[in-house]
């Protein structure tokens, strides 16, 4: 990680700003993102102030099954 990157982590870590995160995934898709995103929420203490968002809605699921006390959102388009 550059050092910018840990900055700017661990000040986002230390503030008690809300968090949105939003999994993108396909067409490529990433193994375990969601256990990577659950984990590293707990381990900067950022679980009671974040959102995961994701129009990948098995992945939604994945993740609050990781993490119950996390609240997520499923996306969708309408036109």
């Amino acid at each position: 990680m550059s050092d910018v990157k840990a900055v700017r982590t661990r000040s986002m870590a230390s503030s008690r700003m809300p968090v949105c995160l939003e999994i993108k995934n396909g067409p490529i898709y990433y193994p375990e993102i969601e256990a990577r995103v659950a984990e590293s929420l707990r381990r900067h203490d950022m679980v009671d102030r974040a959102i995961v968002i994701s129009f990948d809605h098995p992945a939604v699921l994945r993740t609050k099954r990781l993490c119950p006390e996390l609240a997520c959102g499923v996306l969708f388009a309408c036109r």
